[in-house]
């Protein structure tokens, strides 16, 4: 994203919890992915959006694509600043970054999303909406 200004959507310090680590105490793999879902519920709160509205509405942004890169070691009890970014917006979809730094600065993990903005019928089928002007 060289050249572009990312907008921080949501942020939060955090404390690797022996629910992030395996036996060996270190990172679970899926730990990562937990922690965006994380920020994103606390951003669409924070937004007059949450999710549980949206799915007693029929609406909804599940996820359709993950990545996930593991930069160092995460061990239980290590700090992590996390915070969430945009990665790019599309007419039904967006793109969101997570990224967890040490109190050094160093990045640790980075996980990538792309969720579409869905609706239900009430015979279950979902199908893809263009974004709502308040996720744009």
């Amino acid at each position: 994203m060289t050249g572009e200004i990312q907008v921080v959507l949501q942020q939060a310090e955090y404390t690797i919890r022996m629910a992030d680590v395996d036996a060996a105490s270190v990172i679970y793999y899926a730990s990562p992915l937990r922690w965006q879902e994380m920020l994103v519920s606390e951003w669409f709160i924070r937004c007059g959006h949450r999710l549980s509205d949206q799915l007693a509405q029929g609406t909804g942004c599940p996820c359709v694509e993950v990545r996930a890169t593991y930069h160092r070691p995460l061990r239980l009890d290590d700090p992590l600043t996390l915070e969430l970014t945009v990665e790019r917006t599309g007419r039904t979809s967006f793109g969101l970054s997570m990224t967890g730094t040490t109190p050094a600065g160093e990045v640790a993990v980075r996980v990538h999303t792309t969720n579409v903005w869905t609706v239900s019928s009430s015979d279950g089928q979902v199908r893809s909406m263009p974004l709502p002007d308040w996720l744009q």
